[in-house]
């Protein structure tokens, strides 16, 4: 084994500004890396309630990633001597890498750890051990300047072809129905499922474009990079999100200091389109906030709008570092983010936005390894960070007189890097932002031509290396196939409930369903809807009579009981999987009272694991009424309002107990309080006011309903 001294890119090439069309072409892998990059952000996947909008794209990437790492093992197998390139960088992701999975063998739950049920959702592991490999093998890969280019460019492709969607939807085009949430149309939002996300894509990949256009020495040529810069600085804009727009000034002004201040070695490049470029900036701005009609990031740069969407951040942020204090070493385990926060979850946070979601991420990248990585992760992945600037300040403060080229690059990538440092400040990491993330350091690395290589001496026999080779392949295949089953049964699963769900097809449901759970046993909400579509099995059935139909029923209530077992079982942290065993035992209640039991200890289990949720307490507010405990319904009831004023069921319900008790004096307290709330300015409780007058209605009090009425108008 031998070792190469630094490369650095001034030796790379004999000439500094060697023309691109004269390099070498690029190999199969090579050309497979950066059709991955392209396609990858782009692949439709409209979200519906039971599929999340990034999962296909997780799927899709890892399978991606295993085919084309796979490759690259075989080919270095057959070659006889095995080169190594390694710097700084890929020492920090090992160590990072090891971090994380060490948090996740260790820390949170059985369900979710290393020693666990491997199954999803563990898209967070999966995701970053994809992309960690992905790195690694672009290290190896990529390593002369015109390849680099070709990569970067990809990233700048997908952009641009993401920019035109996200304009065309803006001015009311949709070709393909691409949108996400029926509340955001305004927004442009592609394939990234929230506007952020698409925004911080573009953002990412703009110094990128800013650096081609500048340092191409062709001007025709440089002319047409100048079409994705525009129409991918209209995107940003387009998607109506402000942290995306706020970041990327930050970052273009940054650019542009370090383009001022070291303007003495930069190579020959043309600060007239520097000055073209920034004004195209200006000028993108200029058309959006003059533009006649509805703006959203107008609308959403208003200070109260600023207060509301980030004082909701402040208050989860809280609940996070005490997360931390909780399991200050290892973190709570990457995937238990949600869980752990709902545990925790203070009743401050009952009155912010989205209050009644799981919370799976921190909306603070930092603050969300902290609280699930620990010091360890968190330490981690900030010497991951800092590893990245590294190869820049190795040659801006070198001794020559020039940068090179390529050098430009590398600059380039740290402002789309330092722009993805912004947005985590009050955002999270999207499965296409992630490969932003690994990528751009392992790409700047080898752009600044800081790294070394290693040789070694392949000393297998020919039938060594097919053996060797035969071992990769298996290995890929296995991979590929169990990535594959998992995102079959996510299908499965998926069109199991559209089936029951949207045309009320039992059987094609649970066949669907059968068929999810034999490729992805461990799921703990395939069971959950398990036990649903057995239940309707039973409902279907009640009206059968003899020995046979008997046998039948009893075989759906125990598929019922042992689905929704099996349910709670792998998953015991999950409030609302605990309050839809409860909602179906009450159900069953009404053929076997003695379910009652088990419905009031589902509740209760729920109200253990998600104490400060008021839908929780009014749940088990209606066991109570049920068993004729009134009282205790009464107590679950106030502790719901105390939780949150405006939970409207609550008021509803004690209303309701007050009229069967007589308790006159306590429905006028109750009404003062309901109209106090101003009720028909509010979302939770307009929709709902009839119900309330009909009870008044129903208990011939003509004086409260006329009252309920006045509110209404």
């Amino acid at each position: 084994m031998s070792k190469k001294p630094y490369v650095k890119a001034s030796e790379r090439s004999s000439s500094k500004h060697q023309p691109i069309e004269s390099s070498e072409p690029l190999s199969p892998l090579q050309w497979l890396t950066c059709i991955f990059v392209v396609i990858m952000p782009l692949l439709f996947c409209k979200w519906n309630d039971q599929s999340p909008f990034e999962m296909i794209k997780a799927y899709f990437s890892a399978a991606a990633v295993t085919f084309i790492t796979a490759l690259f093992l075989v080919s270095r197998l057959f070659k006889d001597q095995i080169q190594i390139r390694y710097n700084k960088w890929v020492w920090g992701l090992l160590i990072y890498l090891a971090a994380y999975m060490l948090s996740f063998a260790f820390a949170g739950h059985h369900y979710s750890s290393l020693w666990g049920v491997l199954n999803l959702p563990a898209g967070s592991v999966m995701t970053v051990a994809t992309f960690v490999v992905m790195s690694l093998v672009a290290v190896q890969i990529f390593s002369h300047e015109h390849s680099l280019r070709k990569l970067a460019a990809s990233f700048v492709i997908c952009a641009f072809l993401m920019s035109l969607y996200g304009i065309l939807q803006h001015f009311g085009g949709d070709p393909i129905h691409w949108w996400v949430y029926a509340s955001m149309e305004e927004r442009a939002l592609s394939t990234m499922g929230q506007s952020v996300g698409y925004g911080t894509v573009l953002g990412c990949c703009l110094p990128l474009c800013f650096a081609f256009f500048i340092t191409t020495e062709n001007r025709k040529k440089a002319m047409l990079w100048a079409i994705p810069f525009i129409c991918m600085n209209l995107g940003i804009l387009y998607s109506g999100s402000r942290l995306p727009i706020l970041a990327y000034f930050i970052v273009m002004t940054i650019f542009l200091g370090f383009l001022a201040i070291f303007k003495n070695k930069l190579p020959t490049i043309s600060w007239k389109r520097i000055g073209v470029a920034y004004l195209i900036i200006v000028l993108a701005n200029v058309a959006y906030f003059t533009e006649p009609g509805f703006n959203s990031l107008k609308e959403k740069l208003g200070m109260q709008e600023i207060k509301n969407g980030y004082g909701t951040r402040f208050i989860v942020w809280g609940t996070a570092f005490e997360m931390f204090k909780k399991h200050p070493i290892l973190g709570v385990g990457p995937e238990n983010f949600g869980e752990e926060f709902n545990h925790i979850q203070t009743v401050e946070q009952n009155y912010g936005e989205s209050w009644n979601l799981i919370w799976h991420k921190a909306h603070n990248e930092f603050i969300h390894y902290l609280a699930t990585t620990g010091l360890v992760g968190f330490g981690a992945y900030l010497w991951l960070i800092i590893l990245m600037f590294i190869p820049v300040f190795t040659f801006l403060f070198r001794k020559e007189d020039q940068w090179d080229t390529d050098n430009v690059f590398a600059v380039a990538l740290l402002g789309g890097f330092g722009y993805l440092l912004a947005t985590h400040m009050t955002a999270f990491s999207f499965i296409p932002t992630l490969m932003f993330f690994y990528l751009f350091p392992a790409m700047n690395f080898s752009f600044a031509g800081v790294e070394k290589n290693v040789t070694i001496e392949n000393k297998l026999s020919k039938k060594g290396r097919y053996a060797a080779a035969a071992v990769v392949t298996v290995l890929a295949t296995f991979l590929v196939y169990k990535v594959n089953n998992v995102w079959q049964a996510d299908i499965n699963y998926n069109d199991s409930r559209r089936q029951l769900v949207n045309y009320g097809n039992f059987d094609a449901a649970n066949e669907l369903l059968e068929t999810a759970i034999e490729q992805n046993p461990g799921n703990a909400e395939y069971w959950c809807f398990r036990a649903d579509i057995y239940y309707n099995f039973l409902v279907r059935s009640v009206r059968d009579q003899g020995p046979a139909a008997e046998a039948k029923k009893r075989q759906f209530f125990d598929e019922v009981v042992k689905s929704s077992d099996n349910c709670v079982k792998m998953d015991e942290r999950k409030s609302d999987l605990w309050r839809a065993r409860g909602t179906l035992f009450m159900s069953l209640s009404q053929m076997v009272p003695q379910m009652l039991e088990g419905s009031l200890a589902a509740f209760k289990k729920a109200v253990e694991v998600y104490p400060n949720n008021p839908y929780n307490h009014i749940s088990v507010a209606g066991v109570y009424r049920r068993k004729g405990r009134n009282d205790l319904a009464i107590e679950e009831l106030k502790i719901a309002i105390s939780l949150r004023r405006d939970i409207i069921p609550a008021y509803i319900d004690l209303l309701s107990i007050y009229y069967q008790d007589k308790r006159f004096k306590d429905i006028q307290d109750l009404i003062n309080a309901v109209r106090a709330l101003n009720i028909k300015d509010n979302v939770q409780f307009g929709p709902n006011m009839p119900t309330m007058i009909k009870i008044a209605q129903d208990n011939k009090d003509a004086q409260t309903a006329a009252a309920f009425e006045a509110m209404m108008k």
